[in-house]
């Protein structure tokens, strides 16, 4: 049998077959789902950064005031940054605040690349879901050490 054969036999076979897919359960999904997911997500993300940011202190000393983890732009920036462009955005950051090749004790990796896997690692410890993992180390960077992230807040 030649290959398009197959393919044509094999699509007849899962179409016969009961897939569990029927129209009257397909939609699982309650009713009112899709007018509560935007608070449901701006609630997932103040426990998130709430959870992350738990007992570290902040860049200058004490605690991060909740008054910043709660912050609405704070909010938007976790609901809203990829964790790639978060990566790409603080490497541009760190960029002019540390020397390129800075290279931390005892590692073979630059500064820049170990305080961006260190609030991965964090975020993985806690469960973050990657999601949120953006915004989260774009915050970690202003609110842990300092970096101007200002154009995104």
């Amino acid at each position: 049998m030649m290959l398009k054969e197959l393919e044509l036999e094999f699509e007849e076979e899962f179409l016969m077959e009961d897939n569990g897919l029927h129209e009257e359960e397909s939609s699982d999904v309650p009713e009112d789902f899709y007018e509560k997911f935007p608070k449901l997500a701006v609630c997932l993300s103040h426990h998130y950064v709430k959870l992350f940011f738990k007992g570290l202190p902040l860049y200058c000393g004490g605690p991060v005031p909740a008054a910043y983890l709660s912050d609405p732009k704070l909010i938007r920036l976790i609901l809203n940054a990829a964790q790639i462009d978060a990566i790409d955005e603080a490497h541009q950051i760190m960029q002019g605040q540390l020397r390129e090749y800075e290279i931390k004790k005892n590692s073979h990796v630059t500064n820049h690349i170990s305080i961006i896997l260190d609030v991965i690692q964090r975020c993985i410890r806690l469960q973050i879901p990657s999601c949120y993992r953006g915004g989260i180390i774009l915050a970690a960077l202003k609110y842990l050490f300092g970096f101007p992230v200002t154009n995104l807040f």
